[in-house]
């Protein structure tokens, strides 16, 4: 039932969709041909839904941090103001949603930061890779 409900669902949004934006009057063949194109694009997408990291190709940015967490199994970190205030603003919104699971919070122990910035003498560098650190600090 959910699946024809679906189907019905986007026959009706592809239709607007065809109606809306086409001045001309399409055939049958051409309507046809057009939800068949729209449809297999829907299953691609559905399919990186659900295949996990499947994004992070759009995320070069960050893909070397998310490396960092997982290889060296960090549950909960934190990272520095320099990644913070990147050049791209998004690239600490990218960062808490690829490494979903693992989680950010400001009392995490485990510290991202830019191989450039300070780091507190109390803390220990777990691990460093290309221009990015991971630090421990109790």
């Amino acid at each position: 039932m959910l699946f024809w409900l679906r189907q019905a669902g986007v026959l009706l949004v592809f239709g607007l969709m065809v109606f809306a934006f086409s001045g001309v009057r399409q055939t049958p063949e051409k309507l046809l041909s057009m939800y068949q194109d729209f449809w297999a694009r829907g299953d691609t997408l559905r399919r990186e839904w659900r295949t996990e990291r499947s994004g992070e190709s759009s995320l070069p940015e960050v893909r070397t941090m998310l490396a960092l967490l997982r290889d060296n199994q960090v549950a909960w970190f934190r990272y520095s103001d320099g990644i913070a205030r990147h050049a791209d603003v998004s690239v600490a919104l990218r960062l808490a949603e690829g490494a979903y699971p693992i989680r950010v919070g400001l009392d995490a122990h485990h510290l991202l930061l830019l191989a450039g910035e300070a780091l507190d003498p109390r803390c220990r560098v777990v691990a460093n890779r290309q221009e990015v650190v991971l630090a421990f600090c109790p």
